[in-house]
């Protein structure tokens, strides 16, 4: 896809399902690719099309520090356009209590919310520097409504999703030429989701339509079975809703 060339991206949850999809289709493609991840190990695994094309960092995303030597180690990069793909999902049961899972929100909060807004933000000067910047973030068709064992998870993705969309408001008037784009796909074949459901989406088709909606400049990108959970939830959320649950 020519439309990448000459682009810079950062890729944030490289190193696995969706992140690494998008890394190996982004080189092919003539983009420079920063990947992170926080496994020196599966970085030294990942591969790209040239090693020209591709610039692999070490960073822990899930505290302030750790963005902030990312951040101080992208800025001779010019990045143009961000993909936001680091993200976590535990099983939880509130009434247990927090004493049976102390840190896992913290976690989800952390890398699926607090991390995409801290290294959007702090990139957004960069970003407007070029004639076709572009950020992007995947959401999930949980942020429409949440299922019953992931509270911290689907309030992440919901949390994501306004951020993005008040995000797209102000950059209208402020970064014009910014394309704000969410991704919402349905059950993808990650080890995030191992053991949970049938018919998931491969992160290869998924990366797929991630990339034909950034060149067709699409602010939401719904991919798989999300497409048809998005006009159900049209016609009656509160179906849409018992879906999900």
């Amino acid at each position: 896809m020519p439309h990448f060339v000459n682009h810079s991206i950062l890729i944030t949850g490289a190193t696995g399902g969706i992140g690494r999809a998008l890394t190996q289709a982004l080189t092919e493609a003539g983009a420079l690719v920063i990947a992170t991840g926080r496994s020196a190990q599966a970085l030294d695994r990942l591969t790209g099309a040239s090693p020209e094309t591709l610039k692999k960092l070490r960073a822990d995303l899930s505290n302030a520090e750790g963005r902030d030597a990312l951040l101080a180690q992208i800025q001779g990069y010019h990045v143009s356009g961000i993909i936001h793909a680091a993200g976590v999902q535990f099983s939880q049961n509130i009434p247990e209590g927090l004493a049976k899972h102390p840190r896992q929100s913290e976690l989800e909060l952390a890398l699926n919310l607090q991390a995409p807004i801290h290294l959007t933000s702090a990139l957004l000067p960069t970003l407007a520097q070029h004639p076709k910047p572009f950020v992007s973030a995947i959401t999930s068709s949980l942020a429409l409504a949440p299922k019953r064992d992931a509270p911290t998870y689907c309030a992440t993705k919901a949390g994501l999703r306004h951020y993005l969309r008040a995000l797209r408001y102000q950059c209208a008037d402020a970064i014009p030429q910014l394309l704000v784009n969410e991704v919402l796909p349905a059950l993808v074949d990650t080890p995030m989701t191992a053991g949970r459901g049938t018919g998931k989406d491969s992160p290869d088709k998924v990366a797929t339509q991630i990339l034909r909606g950034l060149v067709d400049q699409k602010s939401e990108t719904w991919i798989g079975k999300a497409r048809l959970l998005r006009g159900i939830n049209r016609v009656s959320p509160a179906l849409a809703a018992r879906i999900l649950r």
